[in-house]
């Protein structure tokens, strides 16, 4: 499956136009771009541009769950 790709390089098959999200961007507004686009996961960038990290699909559920775990007592 891997062995055509050997020797090509990560920009030859990477996203062109990636979507990213500020640091300060709500959750929902995150989901709603990962929804829309189709992401699983977006780049989120500081005021600058520079890369912070990623947030996910996942990331976004397990935080959701330790905060309604957390409301439960």
């Amino acid at each position: 499956l891997l062995a055509p790709l050997v020797g090509r390089a990560a920009r030859e098959v990477m996203s062109q136009e990636p979507r990213s999200v500020g640091a300060s961007s709500s959750i929902p507004q995150a989901l709603v771009m990962m929804v829309e686009g189709g992401f699983a996961q977006l780049p989120v960038v500081d005021r600058a541009g520079a890369v912070l990290g990623l947030l996910g699909q996942e990331e976004v559920l397990r935080a959701a769950a330790e905060q309604a775990a957390a409301d439960d007592g």
